[in-house]
């Protein structure tokens, strides 16, 4: 009834591919379904309604692994196919990555972007999301001897490095003119109070 993705992508599925590795397999079917009815994969779905919620691709991480795990009976073609939709589509029209024009054009998502007020502005979560999902998808399509795509892919993923900051050896959110947020707490968002830049953490988890 659900597919809490954001939240599932990290383990329970790599763990049904070895426990239960049919189930896993009809997920993957169900979740490419999905796509062919709404025409996107499902990022945090609930009782059969997308609900748009969190951050992130998580679908590709989640495909990606089952089939080079070696479980293959799905559609995978119509499932690169989606996750190529949602890589490059530009982000007024993109529903997965809402700021994907940035990401694409400058490597990262400034904070602001999303929010000038900051508020529920979680750029450097958005980013590492999306380059856990293109590095998940460069192995993908090195495996399907897309190599253009897998190289394309492997560099995008280099991304998270723009957010580095060698004051604080973490990583740090950037304003819209690239420079990086200023003051700085790395602690801020380790009981949920309020961190721009992450979501439900701080700059030390996400690091």
């Amino acid at each position: 009834t659900v597919f809490s993705l954001w939240d599932t992508y990290r383990n329970v599925h790599q763990l049904m591919t070895l426990l239960w590795p049919e189930k896993q397999t009809d997920m993957v079917r169900s979740m490419i379904d999905q796509y062919r009815e709404w025409g996107w994969m499902p990022k945090w779905e609930l009782y059969g309604r997308e609900t748009w919620t969190m951050e992130g691709d998580p679908a590709i991480c989640v495909i990606a692994d089952t089939w080079l795990r070696g479980l293959r009976d799905f559609d995978i073609e119509t499932a690169y196919e989606a996750f190529l939709k949602s890589a490059d589509t530009p982000g007024a029209q993109n529903l997965m990555r809402p700021d994907n024009d940035p990401y694409v054009s400058l490597g990262y998502v400034p904070l602001g972007y999303f929010a000038a007020d900051f508020s529920g502005d979680n750029s450097v979560s958005h980013a590492l999301e999306y380059y856990v999902a293109d590095y998940a998808l460069s192995r993908l399509a090195a495996s399907l001897g897309r190599e253009a795509d897998a190289a394309r892919f492997y560099q995008r993923s280099l991304g998270y490095r723009h957010y580095y900051s060698p004051e604080f050896k973490c990583l740090r959110p950037i304003n819209m003119d690239g420079t990086f947020l200023t003051p700085f707490n790395p602690e801020d968002g380790a009981d949920f109070s309020n961190a721009p830049g992450f979501h439900e953490g701080s700059a030390w988890n996400y690091s």
